[in-house]
């Protein structure tokens, strides 16, 4: 009993340095995944903020998909270039997007990473700034040890953000505009015919 009572003593020491050293080895390589996806942060900034996205590429997985802020579906980094193509081309000609990424600290299960967080955006088109700001989530897999993106989502509030505002606005100064010329127009036949009837009384 004395035996195994030593032999326990001798052993928990060791095995607690195993343990420590252990850890120590998982959270070191927790902190280089990361700062490995800190880096894609900035490089995905410096990409939408340059309009080109081919710096992207190779942080995307070959199978990746999205759900874009528009609601639009892409399946391939290629249809993400088009899809942002298509969007500047809406936007018009000098129009300009800038995004700052807010991200929380991502969840890492081994090969698996989930990153999340918020964006603050700014669109410039026809003269005039939108800012806002985006949700998104993203799910990466690393992949001979470089993690990339498989799946993307971005969405954005649909019933409160500036395109509706500016939507709204013009809305009610159109509606403004053709309530006031009527009311004018209205006016304009009532004194008209007031005027001709006093002539007539006359």
């Amino acid at each position: 009993m004395q035996l195994l009572t030593k032999i326990r003593i001798l052993l928990f020491p060791a095995v607690f340095v195993a343990l420590l050293s252990t850890s120590s080895v998982a959270m070191e390589q927790n902190e280089a995944d990361h700062q490995a996806l800190r880096e894609m942060r900035a490089i995905y900034e410096n990409a939408i903020n340059s309009g080109n996205l081919k710096p992207l590429e190779p942080l995307f997985g070959a199978k990746a998909s999205g759900v874009m802020i528009t609601g639009d579906v892409i399946n391939s980094f290629p249809e993400l270039e088009k899809y942002n193509q298509d969007v500047m081309a809406y936007l018009g000609e000098g129009a300009k997007h800038q995004i700052a990424l807010k991200p929380e600290l991502s969840d890492i299960y081994g090969d698996i990473a989930l990153a999340r967080g918020t964006s603050d955006e700014s669109v410039t088109m026809h003269g005039k700034d939108y800012n806002f700001q985006s949700q998104w989530t993203a799910v990466l897999h690393k992949e001979d040890g470089q993690w990339k993106c498989v799946r993307l989502h971005i969405s954005l509030n649909p019933f409160n953000n500036v395109f509706i505002d500016a939507k709204v606005n013009a809305a009610k100064l159109t509606s403004l505009g053709w309530g006031g010329g009527l009311g004018l127009l209205v006016g304009l036949i009532s004194g008209l015919g007031l005027g001709r009837l006093g002539r007539k009384s006359a």
